[in-house]
Protein backbone atom coordinates (compact mmCIF):
# COMPACT_ATOMS: atom_id res chain seq x y z
CA UNK A 1 0.00 0.00 0.00
CA UNK A 2 3.10 2.31 0.41
CA UNK A 3 3.83 2.78 -3.29
CA UNK A 4 0.77 4.95 -4.27
CA UNK A 5 1.06 7.41 -1.03
CA UNK A 6 4.92 8.04 -2.10
CA UNK A 7 3.30 8.57 -5.78
CA UNK A 8 0.88 10.79 -4.22
CA UNK A 9 3.42 12.40 -2.09
CA UNK A 10 5.74 13.35 -4.96
CA UNK A 11 2.70 15.17 -6.58
CA UNK A 12 2.73 17.81 -4.04
CA UNK A 13 5.50 19.68 -5.98
CA UNK A 14 4.72 18.90 -9.47
CA UNK A 15 1.34 20.78 -9.01
CA UNK A 16 1.56 24.18 -10.29
CA UNK A 17 0.13 27.57 -8.24
CA UNK A 18 -0.40 25.37 -4.70
CA UNK A 19 0.69 27.94 -2.69
CA UNK A 20 -1.42 27.89 0.00
CA UNK A 21 -1.55 25.08 2.44
CA UNK A 22 -4.86 23.90 2.29
CA UNK A 23 -4.74 23.41 -1.49
CA UNK A 24 -1.82 21.20 -1.64
CA UNK A 25 -3.21 19.21 1.48
CA UNK A 26 -6.41 18.75 -0.85
CA UNK A 27 -4.48 17.76 -3.76
CA UNK A 28 -2.43 15.06 -2.02
CA UNK A 29 -5.79 13.24 -0.54
CA UNK A 30 -6.96 13.27 -4.30
CA UNK A 31 -6.76 9.66 -5.85
CA UNK A 32 -6.44 7.64 -2.91
CA UNK A 33 -8.16 4.47 -3.67
CA UNK A 34 -6.02 3.70 -6.46
CA UNK A 35 -3.81 0.02 -5.43
CA UNK A 36 -1.61 -2.00 -7.17
CA UNK A 37 -3.93 -5.21 -7.79
CA UNK A 38 -1.59 -8.01 -6.53
CA UNK A 39 -4.18 -10.11 -4.63
CA UNK A 40 -7.79 -10.95 -5.55
CA UNK A 41 -9.17 -8.73 -3.05
CA UNK A 42 -7.41 -6.02 -4.57
CA UNK A 43 -8.45 -6.61 -7.82
CA UNK A 44 -11.98 -7.25 -6.62
CA UNK A 45 -11.82 -4.15 -4.79
CA UNK A 46 -10.30 -2.08 -8.17
CA UNK A 47 -13.20 -3.27 -10.10
CA UNK A 48 -16.55 -2.47 -7.69
CA UNK A 49 -17.86 0.37 -9.36
CA UNK A 50 -17.56 3.42 -6.65
CA UNK A 51 -13.49 2.39 -6.89
CA UNK A 52 -13.65 2.69 -10.22
CA UNK A 53 -15.63 5.86 -10.02
CA UNK A 54 -13.45 7.26 -7.52
CA UNK A 55 -10.30 6.75 -9.60
CA UNK A 56 -11.58 8.82 -11.97
CA UNK A 57 -12.77 11.49 -10.15
CA UNK A 58 -8.34 11.43 -9.01
CA UNK A 59 -7.51 11.24 -12.56
CA UNK A 60 -9.48 14.29 -13.76
CA UNK A 61 -8.07 16.35 -10.90
CA UNK A 62 -4.90 15.40 -11.55
CA UNK A 63 -5.08 16.31 -15.46
CA UNK A 64 -2.66 19.11 -16.41
CA UNK A 65 -5.17 19.76 -19.90
CA UNK A 66 -8.01 20.81 -17.18
CA UNK A 67 -8.17 24.15 -14.97
CA UNK A 68 -6.69 23.01 -11.98
CA UNK A 69 -9.46 23.40 -9.68
CA UNK A 70 -9.71 25.66 -6.81
CA UNK A 71 -9.75 24.60 -3.02
CA UNK A 72 -13.17 24.58 -2.18
CA UNK A 73 -13.56 22.86 -5.33
CA UNK A 74 -10.89 19.96 -3.93
CA UNK A 75 -12.91 19.77 -0.67
CA UNK A 76 -16.16 18.58 -2.72
CA UNK A 77 -14.66 16.34 -4.65
CA UNK A 78 -12.82 14.72 -1.66
CA UNK A 79 -15.77 14.75 0.50
CA UNK A 80 -17.64 12.76 -3.14
CA UNK A 81 -14.80 10.46 -2.90
CA UNK A 82 -14.77 9.44 0.43
CA UNK A 83 -18.79 9.30 -0.07
CA UNK A 84 -18.41 6.49 -2.42
CA UNK A 85 -15.94 4.71 -0.02
CA UNK A 86 -18.21 4.97 2.63
CA UNK A 87 -21.03 3.61 0.61
CA UNK A 88 -18.80 0.63 -0.48
CA UNK A 89 -17.79 -0.45 3.03
CA UNK A 90 -21.65 -0.71 3.76
CA UNK A 91 -22.15 -2.44 1.00
CA UNK A 92 -19.20 -5.08 1.38
CA UNK A 93 -20.22 -5.01 4.92
CA UNK A 94 -23.83 -6.14 4.26
CA UNK A 95 -22.36 -8.88 1.35
CA UNK A 96 -20.09 -10.66 4.17
CA UNK A 97 -22.31 -11.43 6.48
CA UNK A 98 -25.33 -11.93 4.20
CA UNK A 99 -22.91 -14.89 2.95
CA UNK A 100 -22.07 -15.73 6.86
CA UNK A 101 -18.29 -13.83 6.21
CA UNK A 102 -17.41 -15.87 3.16
CA UNK A 103 -13.39 -15.34 2.29
CA UNK A 104 -13.94 -13.88 -1.38
CA UNK A 105 -16.16 -10.71 0.33
CA UNK A 106 -14.51 -10.67 3.95
CA UNK A 107 -10.99 -10.21 2.06
CA UNK A 108 -12.42 -7.41 0.37
CA UNK A 109 -13.80 -5.85 2.91
CA UNK A 110 -10.75 -6.38 4.98
CA UNK A 111 -8.69 -4.70 2.03
CA UNK A 112 -10.56 -1.85 1.87
CA UNK A 113 -10.38 -1.30 5.74
CA UNK A 114 -6.91 -1.83 6.10
CA UNK A 115 -6.34 1.08 2.76
CA UNK A 116 -8.45 3.70 4.63
CA UNK A 117 -6.96 3.26 8.03
CA UNK A 118 -3.36 3.26 6.16
CA UNK A 119 -4.61 6.46 4.32
CA UNK A 120 -5.79 8.27 7.00
CA UNK A 121 -2.65 7.35 9.25
CA UNK A 122 -0.38 8.02 6.62
CA UNK A 123 -1.87 11.69 5.93
CA UNK A 124 -1.76 12.51 9.34
CA UNK A 125 2.15 12.10 9.28
CA UNK A 126 2.25 14.12 6.45
CA UNK A 127 0.39 16.97 7.42
CA UNK A 128 1.69 17.04 11.18
CA UNK A 129 -0.52 15.85 14.03
CA UNK A 130 -1.16 19.54 14.90
CA UNK A 131 -3.23 20.24 12.12
CA UNK A 132 -4.29 16.77 10.37
CA UNK A 133 -7.67 17.07 12.54
CA UNK A 134 -8.47 20.45 11.79
CA UNK A 135 -7.40 19.56 7.74
CA UNK A 136 -9.04 16.03 7.53
CA UNK A 137 -12.27 17.07 9.41
CA UNK A 138 -12.50 19.31 6.77
CA UNK A 139 -11.96 17.51 3.91
CA UNK A 140 -14.42 14.96 4.98
CA UNK A 141 -11.68 12.13 5.49
CA UNK A 142 -12.41 11.74 9.00
CA UNK A 143 -15.88 13.09 10.88
CA UNK A 144 -16.30 15.86 12.47
CA UNK A 145 -17.91 14.09 15.08
CA UNK A 146 -17.66 10.75 16.46
CA UNK A 147 -18.91 8.19 19.35
CA UNK A 148 -14.79 8.99 20.17
CA UNK A 149 -15.36 12.65 20.24
CA UNK A 150 -18.63 12.88 21.53
CA UNK A 151 -19.58 9.75 24.29
CA UNK A 152 -23.19 10.72 24.34
CA UNK A 153 -23.63 9.78 20.53
CA UNK A 154 -22.25 6.21 21.76
CA UNK A 155 -25.06 6.58 25.18
CA UNK A 156 -28.03 7.48 22.36
CA UNK A 157 -27.13 4.84 19.95
CA UNK A 158 -28.02 2.35 23.19
CA UNK A 159 -30.04 4.24 24.57
CA UNK A 160 -32.92 4.22 21.44
CA UNK A 161 -31.99 -0.07 21.36
CA UNK A 162 -32.46 -0.61 24.84
CA UNK A 163 -35.66 1.50 24.63
CA UNK A 164 -37.51 0.10 21.36
CA UNK A 165 -36.50 -3.49 23.32
CA UNK A 166 -37.82 -2.42 26.48
CA UNK A 167 -40.74 -1.61 24.57
CA UNK A 168 -42.13 -4.62 24.02
CA UNK A 169 -39.95 -7.06 26.73
CA UNK A 170 -40.48 -5.64 29.85
CA UNK A 171 -40.28 -8.30 32.25
CA UNK A 172 -38.67 -9.13 35.26
CA UNK A 173 -35.39 -10.76 33.67
CA UNK A 174 -34.65 -7.44 31.05
CA UNK A 175 -32.02 -5.69 33.58
CA UNK A 176 -31.68 -3.17 31.09
CA UNK A 177 -35.10 -1.94 30.90
CA UNK A 178 -34.90 -0.56 34.79
CA UNK A 179 -32.41 1.45 36.14
CA UNK A 180 -30.64 3.55 33.29
CA UNK A 181 -29.90 0.57 31.23
CA UNK A 182 -28.88 2.55 28.40
CA UNK A 183 -25.69 4.04 30.03
CA UNK A 184 -24.80 0.58 31.36
CA UNK A 185 -25.19 -1.45 28.18
CA UNK A 186 -23.59 1.32 26.22
CA UNK A 187 -20.27 0.81 28.57
CA UNK A 188 -20.56 -3.03 28.78
CA UNK A 189 -21.31 -3.35 24.97
CA UNK A 190 -18.00 -1.00 23.98
CA UNK A 191 -15.80 -2.99 26.42
CA UNK A 192 -16.69 -6.22 25.14
CA UNK A 193 -16.30 -4.63 21.57
CA UNK A 194 -13.12 -3.82 21.96
CA UNK A 195 -11.89 -6.85 23.72
CA UNK A 196 -13.44 -9.36 21.01
CA UNK A 197 -11.71 -6.94 18.27
CA UNK A 198 -8.51 -7.09 19.98
CA UNK A 199 -8.07 -10.41 20.19
CA UNK A 200 -9.82 -10.62 17.02
CA UNK A 201 -8.43 -8.40 14.48
CA UNK A 202 -10.52 -9.34 11.27
CA UNK A 203 -9.19 -6.04 9.11
CA UNK A 204 -5.51 -7.75 9.48
CA UNK A 205 -6.44 -10.98 9.44
CA UNK A 206 -9.44 -11.26 7.77
CA UNK A 207 -10.06 -15.30 8.99
CA UNK A 208 -10.39 -13.91 12.23
CA UNK A 209 -14.33 -12.09 11.44
CA UNK A 210 -16.15 -14.66 12.25
CA UNK A 211 -14.25 -15.48 15.71
CA UNK A 212 -15.26 -11.86 16.17
CA UNK A 213 -18.35 -12.58 16.11
CA UNK A 214 -18.77 -15.47 18.24
CA UNK A 215 -16.93 -13.56 20.95
CA UNK A 216 -19.53 -10.60 20.70
CA UNK A 217 -22.61 -13.30 20.94
CA UNK A 218 -20.84 -14.60 23.83
CA UNK A 219 -19.51 -11.48 25.91
CA UNK A 220 -21.65 -8.30 24.48
CA UNK A 221 -25.09 -7.71 25.95
CA UNK A 222 -25.75 -5.49 23.25
CA UNK A 223 -25.21 -8.14 20.66
CA UNK A 224 -27.36 -10.27 22.48
CA UNK A 225 -30.38 -8.01 22.88
CA UNK A 226 -30.68 -7.56 19.17
CA UNK A 227 -30.18 -10.84 18.43
CA UNK A 228 -33.17 -11.76 20.80
CA UNK A 229 -35.07 -9.14 18.83
CA UNK A 230 -34.59 -9.86 15.31
CA UNK A 231 -35.53 -13.50 16.22
CA UNK A 232 -38.86 -12.38 17.31
CA UNK A 233 -39.24 -9.88 14.38
CA UNK A 234 -37.76 -6.40 15.67
CA UNK A 235 -35.44 -4.77 14.16
CA UNK A 236 -31.90 -3.77 15.65
CA UNK A 237 -28.61 -2.55 14.37
CA UNK A 238 -25.80 -4.69 13.19
CA UNK A 239 -22.91 -3.85 15.14
CA UNK A 240 -19.49 -3.69 13.39
CA UNK A 241 -15.94 -2.21 13.02
CA UNK A 242 -15.80 0.71 10.45
CA UNK A 243 -12.41 2.23 9.10
CA UNK A 244 -13.04 5.26 11.43
CA UNK A 245 -13.33 2.75 14.77
CA UNK A 246 -10.05 0.75 13.84
CA UNK A 247 -7.37 3.07 15.68
CA UNK A 248 -9.56 3.71 18.56
CA UNK A 249 -9.98 -0.12 18.99
CA UNK A 250 -6.71 -0.75 19.29
CA UNK A 251 -5.79 1.65 21.79
CA UNK A 252 -8.94 1.14 22.98
CA UNK A 253 -8.98 1.74 27.01
CA UNK A 254 -12.36 1.53 29.46
CA UNK A 255 -13.78 5.19 29.05
CA UNK A 256 -17.15 3.91 30.67
CA UNK A 257 -15.29 2.34 33.99
CA UNK A 258 -17.01 -1.04 34.32
CA UNK A 259 -14.98 -2.27 36.18
CA UNK A 260 -16.50 -2.76 40.06
CA UNK A 261 -12.98 -2.23 41.18
CA UNK A 262 -12.42 1.05 39.92
CA UNK A 263 -16.01 2.49 39.61
CA UNK A 264 -15.76 6.25 41.19
CA UNK A 265 -17.95 7.58 43.79
CA UNK A 266 -17.49 11.21 43.44
CA UNK A 267 -18.53 12.60 47.33
CA UNK A 268 -19.61 16.46 47.08
CA UNK A 269 -19.22 18.62 50.47
CA UNK A 270 -22.71 19.11 51.82
CA UNK A 271 -23.73 22.13 51.72
CA UNK A 272 -24.67 24.72 54.54
CA UNK A 273 -23.03 22.70 57.25
CA UNK A 274 -21.38 24.39 59.63
CA UNK A 275 -17.08 25.12 59.62
CA UNK A 276 -16.51 26.06 63.00
CA UNK A 277 -12.65 28.00 62.52
CA UNK A 278 -10.00 29.24 65.25
CA UNK A 279 -8.28 32.46 64.03
CA UNK A 280 -4.52 31.30 64.44
CA UNK A 281 -3.30 34.64 63.89
CA UNK A 282 -5.19 38.10 64.46
CA UNK A 283 -6.40 39.98 61.78
CA UNK A 284 -4.53 43.31 61.49
CA UNK A 285 -5.03 46.21 59.42
CA UNK A 286 -2.44 47.06 57.26
CA UNK A 287 -1.86 50.21 55.09
CA UNK A 288 -4.73 50.91 51.93
CA UNK A 289 -3.99 50.67 48.76
CA UNK A 290 -5.85 54.10 48.12
CA UNK A 291 -7.33 57.04 49.65
CA UNK A 292 -10.96 55.43 49.28
CA UNK A 293 -10.25 51.90 49.41
CA UNK A 294 -9.46 48.81 51.54
CA UNK A 295 -7.23 45.92 52.10
CA UNK A 296 -7.29 42.40 50.66
CA UNK A 297 -5.32 39.39 53.08
CA UNK A 298 -4.96 36.19 53.79
CA UNK A 299 -4.54 34.80 57.51
CA UNK A 300 -4.66 31.32 58.93
CA UNK A 301 -6.72 29.05 60.80
CA UNK A 302 -7.80 25.81 61.99
CA UNK A 303 -10.81 24.12 60.89
CA UNK A 304 -12.54 22.54 64.51
CA UNK A 305 -14.93 20.33 63.28
CA UNK A 306 -14.77 17.93 60.36
CA UNK A 307 -16.34 18.73 57.38
CA UNK A 308 -18.69 15.86 55.68
CA UNK A 309 -20.03 14.79 52.26
CA UNK A 310 -22.36 12.82 49.87
CA UNK A 311 -22.08 11.07 47.15
CA UNK A 312 -23.00 12.57 44.37
CA UNK A 313 -22.74 10.41 41.05
CA UNK A 314 -20.26 8.44 39.08
CA UNK A 315 -19.60 11.34 36.61
CA UNK A 316 -15.76 12.16 36.88
CA UNK A 317 -16.30 16.25 36.93
CA UNK A 318 -12.23 16.35 35.68
CA UNK A 319 -12.68 14.40 32.74
CA UNK A 320 -16.14 13.85 31.65
CA UNK A 321 -16.02 10.28 31.80
CA UNK A 322 -19.12 8.41 32.67
CA UNK A 323 -19.50 5.50 34.75
CA UNK A 324 -21.65 2.62 34.46
CA UNK A 325 -22.46 2.22 37.85
CA UNK A 326 -25.57 -0.58 38.43
CA UNK A 327 -27.57 -0.05 40.96
CA UNK A 328 -26.57 -2.79 43.21
CA UNK A 329 -23.36 -1.47 43.20
CA UNK A 330 -24.35 1.94 43.90
CA UNK A 331 -26.99 0.50 46.86
CA UNK A 332 -26.15 2.04 50.72
CA UNK A 333 -24.25 4.77 49.04
CA UNK A 334 -26.72 7.60 50.82
CA UNK A 335 -25.00 7.97 53.73
CA UNK A 336 -22.35 10.83 54.62
CA UNK A 337 -18.38 10.69 54.29
CA UNK A 338 -15.73 12.52 56.20
CA UNK A 339 -13.87 14.70 53.56
CA UNK A 340 -12.01 17.32 55.84
CA UNK A 341 -10.96 16.20 59.54
CA UNK A 342 -10.90 18.72 62.26
CA UNK A 343 -7.49 20.13 63.37
CA UNK A 344 -6.50 21.33 59.48
CA UNK A 345 -5.46 24.70 58.72
CA UNK A 346 -7.79 26.92 56.10
CA UNK A 347 -6.80 29.83 54.69
CA UNK A 348 -9.49 33.00 55.58
CA UNK A 349 -9.69 35.55 53.05
CA UNK A 350 -10.14 38.83 54.67
CA UNK A 351 -11.20 42.13 52.71
CA UNK A 352 -11.94 45.61 54.09
CA UNK A 353 -13.76 48.07 51.77
CA UNK A 354 -15.54 51.69 53.22
CA UNK A 355 -19.11 51.64 52.98
CA UNK A 356 -20.75 54.25 51.01
CA UNK A 357 -17.61 54.54 48.96
CA UNK A 358 -16.16 56.48 51.91
CA UNK A 359 -14.14 55.75 54.79
CA UNK A 360 -15.99 58.30 56.79
CA UNK A 361 -19.29 56.13 56.73
CA UNK A 362 -17.17 53.06 58.25
CA UNK A 363 -15.88 49.88 56.87
CA UNK A 364 -17.18 46.63 55.63
CA UNK A 365 -15.12 43.53 56.97
CA UNK A 366 -15.76 40.35 54.93
CA UNK A 367 -13.75 37.47 55.80
CA UNK A 368 -14.38 33.78 53.92
CA UNK A 369 -12.34 30.43 53.91
CA UNK A 370 -11.45 29.94 50.27
CA UNK A 371 -8.61 27.11 49.97
CA UNK A 372 -8.08 24.82 47.09
CA UNK A 373 -5.42 22.46 48.72
CA UNK A 374 -7.01 21.62 52.07
CA UNK A 375 -6.54 18.81 54.45
CA UNK A 376 -4.77 15.57 53.50
CA UNK A 377 -5.99 15.65 50.43
CA UNK A 378 -4.08 17.04 47.40
CA UNK A 379 -7.59 18.32 45.73
CA UNK A 380 -9.08 19.55 48.97
CA UNK A 381 -10.87 22.24 48.47
CA UNK A 382 -13.22 24.36 50.55
CA UNK A 383 -15.32 27.89 49.98
CA UNK A 384 -17.33 28.76 52.79
CA UNK A 385 -20.01 31.43 52.89
CA UNK A 386 -19.01 34.94 53.52
CA UNK A 387 -19.42 36.48 57.19
CA UNK A 388 -19.13 40.34 57.41
CA UNK A 389 -19.37 42.97 59.69
CA UNK A 390 -19.49 46.98 59.89
CA UNK A 391 -17.07 48.34 61.93
CA UNK A 392 -15.21 51.90 62.32
CA UNK A 393 -12.48 52.61 59.76
CA UNK A 394 -9.07 51.71 61.16
CA UNK A 395 -5.63 53.25 61.38
CA UNK A 396 -3.14 50.73 60.14
CA UNK A 397 -1.85 48.24 62.61
CA UNK A 398 -5.23 48.36 64.31
CA UNK A 399 -5.95 44.72 65.56
CA UNK A 400 -8.98 43.69 64.20
CA UNK A 401 -9.90 40.34 65.44
CA UNK A 402 -7.26 38.82 68.52
CA UNK A 403 -5.68 35.15 67.71
CA UNK A 404 -7.58 32.66 69.16
CA UNK A 405 -11.33 34.11 67.73
CA UNK A 406 -13.96 32.01 67.10
CA UNK A 407 -15.59 31.84 63.49
CA UNK A 408 -18.38 29.95 61.88
CA UNK A 409 -18.83 30.15 58.18
CA UNK A 410 -21.19 27.76 56.25
CA UNK A 411 -19.86 25.96 53.23
CA UNK A 412 -21.40 26.51 49.97
CA UNK A 413 -19.17 25.23 47.24
CA UNK A 414 -20.45 22.02 46.63
CA UNK A 415 -16.37 21.06 46.19
CA UNK A 416 -15.60 18.04 44.58
CA UNK A 417 -13.85 14.64 46.14
CA UNK A 418 -12.92 11.89 43.94
CA UNK A 419 -12.50 8.29 45.25
CA UNK A 420 -13.31 5.24 44.71
CA UNK A 421 -17.41 3.17 45.44
CA UNK A 422 -14.67 1.03 47.66
CA UNK A 423 -13.19 3.81 49.39
CA UNK A 424 -17.19 5.83 49.86
CA UNK A 425 -17.84 2.83 51.74
CA UNK A 426 -15.35 2.14 53.75
CA UNK A 427 -15.41 6.17 54.64
CA UNK A 428 -19.61 5.98 55.40
CA UNK A 429 -19.42 2.72 57.46
CA UNK A 430 -16.37 4.68 59.62
CA UNK A 431 -18.65 8.08 59.83
CA UNK A 432 -21.38 5.52 60.77
CA UNK A 433 -19.16 4.11 64.02
CA UNK A 434 -18.39 7.21 64.71
CA UNK A 435 -20.45 10.28 64.23
CA UNK A 436 -19.54 13.47 64.92
CA UNK A 437 -19.75 14.94 68.41
CA UNK A 438 -23.15 16.01 69.13
CA UNK A 439 -21.97 19.35 71.17
CA UNK A 440 -20.14 22.22 69.25
CA UNK A 441 -17.89 24.67 70.70
CA UNK A 442 -20.02 27.16 69.85
CA UNK A 443 -23.46 27.71 68.43
CA UNK A 444 -24.59 31.21 65.52
CA UNK A 445 -26.80 33.69 65.64
CA UNK A 446 -27.50 33.23 61.73
CA UNK A 447 -27.06 36.60 59.86
CA UNK A 448 -30.50 37.01 58.01
CA UNK A 449 -32.76 35.37 60.82
CA UNK A 450 -35.49 37.69 62.18
CA UNK A 451 -36.70 38.58 65.53
CA UNK A 452 -39.63 39.64 66.86
CA UNK A 453 -39.49 41.98 69.72
CA UNK A 454 -42.23 43.26 72.41
CA UNK A 455 -41.73 45.69 74.81
CA UNK A 456 -41.49 45.08 78.55
CA UNK A 457 -41.06 48.48 79.64
CA UNK A 458 -41.99 51.87 77.89
CA UNK A 459 -39.10 53.90 75.81
CA UNK A 460 -38.80 56.96 77.50
CA UNK A 461 -37.32 60.14 76.60
CA UNK A 462 -35.85 60.44 79.86
CA UNK A 463 -34.41 56.86 78.89
CA UNK A 464 -32.87 57.71 75.85
CA UNK A 465 -31.22 61.12 77.22
CA UNK A 466 -30.10 58.89 79.67
CA UNK A 467 -28.31 56.19 77.81
CA UNK A 468 -31.18 53.58 79.02
CA UNK A 469 -31.42 49.94 77.20
CA UNK A 470 -34.89 48.94 77.04
CA UNK A 471 -36.37 45.39 77.92
CA UNK A 472 -37.74 43.73 75.82
CA UNK A 473 -38.77 40.21 75.00
CA UNK A 474 -39.18 37.92 72.03
CA UNK A 475 -42.87 37.71 70.47
CA UNK A 476 -42.39 34.31 69.10
CA UNK A 477 -39.58 32.12 68.13
CA UNK A 478 -36.95 32.98 66.15
CA UNK A 479 -37.66 33.27 62.34
CA UNK A 480 -34.42 31.09 61.16
CA UNK A 481 -32.86 31.94 57.59
CA UNK A 482 -34.24 29.95 54.66
CA UNK A 483 -31.73 26.54 54.50
CA UNK A 484 -30.32 27.21 57.61
CA UNK A 485 -31.90 23.62 58.99
CA UNK A 486 -29.67 21.58 58.11
CA UNK A 487 -26.89 23.86 60.28
CA UNK A 488 -26.41 21.64 64.06
CA UNK A 489 -25.01 25.23 65.55
CA UNK A 490 -27.78 27.36 64.50
CA UNK A 491 -29.09 28.93 67.69
CA UNK A 492 -33.17 29.37 67.04
CA UNK A 493 -34.08 32.34 70.42
CA UNK A 494 -37.28 30.98 71.76
CA UNK A 495 -39.86 33.34 72.80
CA UNK A 496 -39.58 34.82 75.74
CA UNK A 497 -35.93 35.16 75.16
CA UNK A 498 -34.70 38.76 76.73
CA UNK A 499 -33.76 41.71 74.44
CA UNK A 500 -32.72 44.90 75.10
CA UNK A 501 -33.06 47.59 73.00
CA UNK A 502 -31.20 51.05 72.67
CA UNK A 503 -31.74 54.14 70.77
CA UNK A 504 -29.18 56.41 69.09
CA UNK A 505 -29.72 60.13 68.90
CA UNK A 506 -28.81 60.98 66.04
CA UNK A 507 -30.18 64.07 64.52
CA UNK A 508 -30.99 67.31 67.07
CA UNK A 509 -32.66 70.08 65.66
CA UNK A 510 -34.45 73.26 66.90
CA UNK A 511 -37.05 73.44 68.92
CA UNK A 512 -36.55 70.47 70.70
CA UNK A 513 -37.31 67.71 67.50
CA UNK A 514 -34.46 64.83 67.58
CA UNK A 515 -33.95 61.28 65.08
CA UNK A 516 -33.70 58.77 66.73
CA UNK A 517 -32.50 54.77 65.60
CA UNK A 518 -33.88 52.13 67.63
CA UNK A 519 -32.02 48.68 66.94
CA UNK A 520 -31.41 45.55 69.17
CA UNK A 521 -28.15 46.22 71.38
CA UNK A 522 -28.10 42.52 73.06
CA UNK A 523 -30.06 39.37 74.09
CA UNK A 524 -29.72 37.26 76.82
CA UNK A 525 -28.60 33.49 76.53
CA UNK A 526 -28.12 31.24 79.67
CA UNK A 527 -27.44 34.95 81.67
CA UNK A 528 -24.91 36.10 79.45
CA UNK A 529 -25.40 39.12 77.10
CA UNK A 530 -24.36 38.39 73.79
CA UNK A 531 -24.80 41.73 71.07
CA UNK A 532 -26.43 41.84 68.21
CA UNK A 533 -26.42 44.11 64.69
CA UNK A 534 -30.15 45.04 63.14
CA UNK A 535 -30.97 47.56 61.28
CA UNK A 536 -32.45 50.20 62.87
CA UNK A 537 -36.19 51.67 62.97
CA UNK A 538 -36.73 55.54 62.95
CA UNK A 539 -37.58 56.70 65.95
CA UNK A 540 -39.04 60.60 66.68
CA UNK A 541 -39.04 61.96 69.34
CA UNK A 542 -39.13 66.07 71.48
CA UNK A 543 -37.28 67.40 74.24
CA UNK A 544 -38.13 71.15 75.59
CA UNK A 545 -35.93 73.98 74.78
CA UNK A 546 -34.56 75.48 77.73
CA UNK A 547 -35.38 78.66 76.93
CA UNK A 548 -38.77 77.94 75.36
CA UNK A 549 -41.83 79.64 77.34
CA UNK A 550 -44.03 77.52 76.04
CA UNK A 551 -46.49 74.92 78.54
CA UNK A 552 -47.46 72.74 76.25
CA UNK A 553 -46.09 69.31 78.23
CA UNK A 554 -43.80 66.87 76.55
CA UNK A 555 -44.67 63.87 76.32
CA UNK A 556 -42.17 61.34 78.51
CA UNK A 557 -43.61 57.77 76.21
CA UNK A 558 -42.09 57.27 72.96
CA UNK A 559 -43.16 53.93 72.64
CA UNK A 560 -45.55 51.94 74.91
CA UNK A 561 -45.20 48.85 76.62
CA UNK A 562 -46.31 46.02 73.80
CA UNK A 563 -45.38 47.85 71.06
CA UNK A 564 -44.09 45.02 68.41
CA UNK A 565 -40.86 45.75 66.16
CA UNK A 566 -39.22 43.35 63.62
CA UNK A 567 -35.60 42.98 63.65
CA UNK A 568 -33.13 41.03 60.77
CA UNK A 569 -29.76 40.03 62.14
CA UNK A 570 -27.34 41.80 60.07
CA UNK A 571 -24.52 40.23 61.40
CA UNK A 572 -23.40 36.27 62.70
CA UNK A 573 -23.00 36.28 66.07
CA UNK A 574 -21.05 33.37 67.62
CA UNK A 575 -22.92 32.52 71.08
CA UNK A 576 -20.21 29.73 73.19
CA UNK A 577 -21.51 26.99 74.49
CA UNK A 578 -19.90 26.72 77.83
CA UNK A 579 -22.00 26.88 80.71
CA UNK A 580 -25.16 26.92 78.34
CA UNK A 581 -28.43 25.79 79.27
CA UNK A 582 -28.81 22.05 77.87
CA UNK A 583 -32.37 23.01 75.80
CA UNK A 584 -30.06 25.81 74.46
CA UNK A 585 -27.13 23.90 73.67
Amino acid sequence: MSAPFLGHRKSLVEVPGMRRAVAVVLLFLSPFFVVYAQTDAQRALNSEPESRQVQRMGENMKNPQQRSPGAVDQTISIRQMNGLMDRLEDRLNREARACNFCPEKQDELSELIRQRVGFVNSTSQILGHDRAPFLMNLAGITPSESRWTNIRLALGEASNAVRAHCARFNGPQEQYCRNNGGMRIAGEHENAWATCFQKNNWVEDSSKRRAYEACMSATDPFTKMCEHDRKAGMSCPYFTVLSSDVHELHYYHDRWNTDPNRLPATAVIISNQPAHVTLLEPVIATMPSGPNTGFTLTVRGRLDNALDGEYSGGLNPTTGTISVIAPEVTEGLKGSVELLPAGIEVPITVTLGPLGGSPANGGQLSLQVIGQKVGPSKDGQLITQNISREIRWPAPGTVLMAANSPLSFATQCGCPYSMTIAEFRKRAAARAAAPPAATLASRVILMGSRIQTVLMEPITVSGIQSGKRFHAQLNVDMDLPRGSNSRNDAMELKRGTDVYLKVNDTNQVMFGGHMGQLAIDYVVVSGRQVPLSTPAWPLQFATRDPNSRSRVPIVDVVLPVGDTKWFDVAEQAEVSTAGMAPDQN
